[in-house]
């Protein structure tokens, strides 16, 4: 954009205004609206005719969904600390989609029972440059165990009650450059190094999860609607009237 163009300067503070009310929703109620208020942020300043194009394809998806909302149904008899049976981080990137940095996605749950909870979500571009999706996954994995700890934390606050961090990763070469680091990933595998103590402690479980039941997927790219429908009913995103 010609920052010295009236018009364009215009679109410009249009997109920030529509930018901040759609950041405001998907980081409260509607996770599922992250990934595009992220990629439709990154190029505010860069591609007009992309910023219009995004930001009209956001408005009518949010249009044609508004009835969509989280739901958080609580199990019969779980009414205590004891009724806490899982503490889950999924974390998930899309390799350099742009051709630069990857894009990260991170969902976290705490379930109760057999009810899973969706209670933190992020969706951002990477800082550091993956130059393979292993390692652009590592980052990622890495962010979210740094999240997760930090709501381990507030559980452990709230709850009085210790509780094993579950990470989930979808990429095998990731996992395996945790577990045996060679000399060619030494210089990657200090992100990880931290995971690898908690594992090695027993504080934390690194599990390999196939990309079907990848609950950060959608945070990450742009999906079909089949997987996105799939995705947000795990997360417990569903119409009002459901």
């Amino acid at each position: 954009p010609d920052m010295s163009n009236p018009e364009h300067l215009s679109w410009i503070k249009l997109g920030q205004k529509i930018i901040g009310a759609l950041l405001w929703l998907s980081t409260r109620t509607r996770p599922d609206l992250s990934c595009a208020v992220s990629l439709v942020s990154q190029a505010l300043f860069k591609d007009l005719k992309k910023l219009k194009d995004r930001l009209r394809h956001l408005l009518q998806y949010l249009k044609s969904t508004k009835n969509l909302g989280l739901s958080y149904p609580f199990p019969k008899g779980a009414s205590n600390k004891f009724s806490l049976t899982e503490f889950t981080v999924y974390t998930d990137s899309s390799f350099a989609p742009a051709g630069k940095q990857s894009q990260t996605g991170i969902a976290i749950f705490l379930t109760y029972g057999t009810v899973r909870h969706l209670i933190h979500w992020q969706s951002g571009k990477e800082k550091k440059m993956a130059e393979s999706s292993a390692e652009s996954e590592l980052y990622a994995l890495s962010t979210g165990h740094k999240v997760g700890r930090n709501f381990r934390l507030m559980v452990h606050e709230t709850l009085a009650d210790d509780i094993l961090l579950n990470l989930r990763c979808d990429n095998e070469a990731t996992i395996a450059m945790l577990d045996n680091p060679s000399w060619r990933t030494r210089y990657l595998s200090i992100y990880g190094e931290t995971i690898r103590q908690e594992v090695k402690l027993e504080n934390a479980i690194l599990t390999y999860v196939d990309t079907n039941h990848q609950l950060a997927d959608v945070l990450t790219k742009p999906t079909s609607a089949a997987v996105n429908d799939r995705i947000y009913l795990l997360w417990g995103l569903i119409p009002k009237s459901a």
